[in-house]
């Protein structure tokens, strides 16, 4: 291989990489940064396993009640394992009142997905792993 095309091979994966590297620094940055109105833009996901069968037209009438809640931002009925999953402002809504209001609306046999201990301390699957190399990045460009 001549050296023009090695260095020309050189000087291109090394520009990829300080590319994809700060990708990664800005998208760490804009997921860990906390702001003065944090309350008002933080969003929870929740959901609801339903213990009876609910098909199309009874899931569309619960994520249109689900929907109309106030906090409430966005819904997802997943058919086949009879689960609603749906996104609220954490300061203007909470799990439970969406449940007992859709409890009380339909009167459905369900029961709120709660995340057990384990799961709840590890956060994001990213934390799971201290020992490895992405971790190990995201903890020190978090730290700026």
């Amino acid at each position: 291989m001549k050296k023009g095309k090695f260095f020309k091979l050189l000087i291109w994966s090394g520009s990829t990489f300080l590319v994809l590297i700060a990708v990664l620094v800005t998208h760490i940055y804009l997921v860990t940064r906390i702001t003065k109105n944090q309350d008002e833009r933080v969003r929870q996901l929740s959901r609801i396993d339903f213990k009876q069968n609910i098909d199309a037209q009874e899931a569309d009438k619960i994520r249109a009640f689900v929907n109309g809640l106030s906090g409430v931002e966005n819904s997802y009925f997943n058919l086949d394992n009879d689960i609603l999953v749906y996104s609220y402002l954490v300061g203007k809504q909470n799990s439970f009142n969406v449940y007992n209001k859709l409890i009380a609306f339909g009167n459905y046999k369900a029961v709120r997905y709660v995340v057990n201990e384990t799961d709840a301390k590890s956060g994001c699957p990213i934390g799971t792993d201290k020992t490895s190399l992405t971790y190990k990045i995201a903890a020190y460009i978090s730290k700026f």
